[in-house]
């Protein structure tokens, strides 16, 4: 078997386990959003999307940043609004 089909193989399981391991910790916790897979959803994509802003090199020019701050922003609303719908 040729060297660079083994690397390549145990690279790709590399890849599928790091994205298996961010879905994980993407998973909203039990209690929010009941009743609501949307809203539930839109929080495991945009707790994927901070991790990789995080991951990202570079400021970018203060963009990374501020595009961080637009998803922490998104995250508590959409967490608000879950609250919201759950009623008091």
């Amino acid at each position: 078997m040729n060297v660079w089909k083994v690397s390549t193989i145990i690279l790709g399981a590399g890849l599928i386990a790091s994205i298996g391991t961010q879905v994980a910790l993407a998973q909203p916790n039990p209690g929010e959003c009941r009743n609501q897979p949307n809203m539930a959803t839109a929080l495991v994509a945009l707790r994927s999307a901070r991790l990789w802003l995080e991951r990202a090199e570079h400021n970018k020019d203060g963009w990374r940043f501020r595009a961080i701050q637009a998803v922490d922003t998104a995250l508590l609303e959409t967490n608000t609004g879950c609250a919201a719908a759950a009623g008091p």
